[in-house]
């Protein structure tokens, strides 16, 4: 679920989605975001839905649904591209045994 709020300053509807984190110019960490904006709660909602359908279900709101197995292979991808990261922790993610 992605977070919406009312903006106290214009009174606009604001929602938010994480895209994850990239490493910025000094080899750093930071959260990238997205942010949609409307007069009503539900054209916010609205607009993160499209937005995540136009996007092959890439974006997903914060707090989204899905397997462990599935947030920790994007954690993993994402680790992979940080450097520092210790290589030990890249490559011990296993598939489930079935």
């Amino acid at each position: 679920m992605a977070k919406i709020y009312r903006r106290s300053s214009d009174q606009m509807f604001v929602g938010s989605i994480s895209l994850g984190f990239e490493v910025n110019a000094q080899g750093k960490k930071q959260r990238v975001r997205r942010s949609f904006y409307g007069s009503t709660r539900t054209i916010v909602k609205n607009k993160i839905e499209d937005a995540t359908l136009r996007e092959g279900g890439k974006l997903k709101p914060n707090g989204a649904a899905g397997t462990l197995g599935e947030w920790m292979d994007l954690w993993l991808a994402e680790q992979k591209q940080c450097p520092g990261v210790i290589p030990k922790v890249a490559t011990e993610r296993k598939p489930p045994a079935l």
